[in-house]
């Protein structure tokens, strides 16, 4: 996604500047997302009158791009201006597919009522993007089994669709007959109250899966260190850090150890420091020439709710590598987790270069630091207010099993809307083709509303609520 220098960013009198208008009509789908992110976050007071006007106008890709300000912006009349496109009436277009997928994604009303989005819906595809929307509430997403509205044949992309809602509320998976949801239970096999699945299942998930999806999925009959060293390292994109999980206790810290030394990307270190923070390891120092990852700081905040004595100790440990970094003075804005650590226990000296940090820091440096600040201060109230503060910031640094499926989840459910377009052969998420998922599509393969819809489940702004 192509970020928008902040520069470029003020506002004129009455409008947003040329700069952030012609993001919005531009042909970059990624920088038309980042645009309406940022107009949506707008204090100005005439944003809403202003997108009132405009989110009618222009090309349809704006249109789209102003509706996501509507949503992401969430006031009474930008809400307003959703629900009317999503609730259009007439034959199956493009506007109402999106209006509804933002609509399930975003507008309270979506959780009371979710009868008469359904029936707005003019095909089988709007009523499954208004589903997928729904599934960013997780838990919050009402039980729509048995409602006439999504009455069909079986194996019908809703059905995989309302499997994720049940998962996601635990509700448990009713049915795995179509190949979709035997890929969902792939994913959803992970939660940490999931007893796992068994070889058989995971054989026959082939034709459906990635293997990325089968190789983290948790074995029933758990795979041990000797297994792992007769496997390519890279199988399934470096899912197998997250095999930590299914590991029985006296081998997890040899598990860790070995895929420690395996693994090499990012994000991939993020599951695995992240699995090894949840499963209580006692985390190990970096060398003393290191600097400070963000894997690590996503591990060490889990043991922190995971076994909080041992994870505030490890902490304390890892804070001379976290003031190297800040000393470093790079920036904030990627930083931040160096901070944290600070903040989880800090000392003296700690308190007053955070305290400086947060009243010196502007925009959306303030806005980061002013919770560190908080959390460091002790304005943050103990039990769950702190839990919640700190499994934020993990999942934001895309730690542990929570990081892989902020990851895959979205990809699941770009699979089932998309196969079969042309912006899903043009995603390199999507480049392998799982024939399970193909599904036929209101508009030709190549309308710019599938590449709108990728982009969006691609970005910050869609994911699942989780358990």
């Amino acid at each position: 996604m192509v970020l928008l220098p902040l520069l470029a960013l003020p506002f004129l009198a009455q409008s947003p500047s040329n700069e952030l208008r012609g993001a919005l009509a531009g042909e970059d789908p990624g920088q038309r997302i980042e645009a309406a992110v940022q107009l949506a976050a707008s204090r100005e007071p005439w944003v809403d009158k202003w997108l009132a006007k405009e989110v009618s106008r222009g090309t349809s890709t704006q249109q789209r791009a102003l509706l996501l300000a509507c949503a992401l912006r969430g006031t009474t009349s930008s809400l307003e201006l959703l629900e009317k496109r999503a609730f259009q009436r007439g034959r199956p277009n493009a506007d109402r597919a999106w209006s509804l997928l933002l609509y399930g994604a975003y507008h309270p009303a979506a959780l009371q009522d979710s009868v008469t989005p359904l029936k707005r819906a003019k095909s089988e595809f709007e009523r499954d993007c208004f589903l997928a929307g729904l599934l960013k509430h997780g838990g919050q997403a009402p039980n729509l089994r048995g409602l006439k509205e999504l009455k069909g044949k079986k194996g019908k992309p809703h059905s995989a669709l309302l499997n994720a809602m049940d998962a996601l509320s635990g509700r448990g998976i009713s049915s795995i007959e179509e190949p979709t949801s035997l890929a969902l239970q792939l994913l959803i096999s992970i939660f940490p109250f999931e007893k796992g699945v068994s070889r058989e299942v995971i054989d026959a998930s082939e034709p459906s899966a990635l293997e990325s999806w089968r190789v983290a999925a948790k074995h029933k009959k758990a795979r041990t260190l000797e297994d792992l060293r007769r496997l390519p390292i890279g199988i399934g994109g470096g899912a197998l850090a997250l095999v930590l999980y299914e590991s029985s206790a006296p081998e997890r810290g040899a598990l860790f150890q070995f895929l420690r030394g395996a693994l090499l990307d990012p994000s991939q270190l993020a599951w695995l420091w992240g699995a090894a923070g949840d499963l209580g390891l006692s985390l190990p120092l970096p060398s003393q020439s290191s600097t400070l990852l963000d894997f690590e700081v996503g591990g060490l905040l889990l043991l922190c709710l995971s076994n909080p004595s041992l994870g505030e100790e490890r902490v304390r440990a890892f804070q001379p590598w976290a003031r190297r970094r800040l000393d470093a003075g790079h920036s904030f804005a990627t930083d931040w987790p160096a901070a944290v650590l600070l903040a989880v226990t800090p000392q003296k000296e700690d308190l007053a270069r955070l305290r400086k940090i947060a009243e010196s820091s502007s925009g959306a440096d303030a806005l980061r630091a002013l919770p560190i600040w908080h959390l460091a201060s002790g304005r943050v109230g103990e039990g769950e207010p702190r839990r919640a503060l700190l499994r934020s910031w993990a999942r934001e640094l895309g730690a542990g099993w929570v990081g892989y499926l902020d990851q895959e989840g979205p990809r699941w459910t770009a699979y089932l809307l998309l196969s079969g377009t042309q912006a899903a052969s043009e995603r390199l998420e999507l480049q392998q083709h799982l024939l399970a998922f193909e599904r036929p599509h209101d508009h030709s393969p190549e309308h710019a509303l599938y590449e709108d819809i990728a982009e969006f489940l691609f970005s910050p702004q869609y994911f699942w609520d989780l358990p």
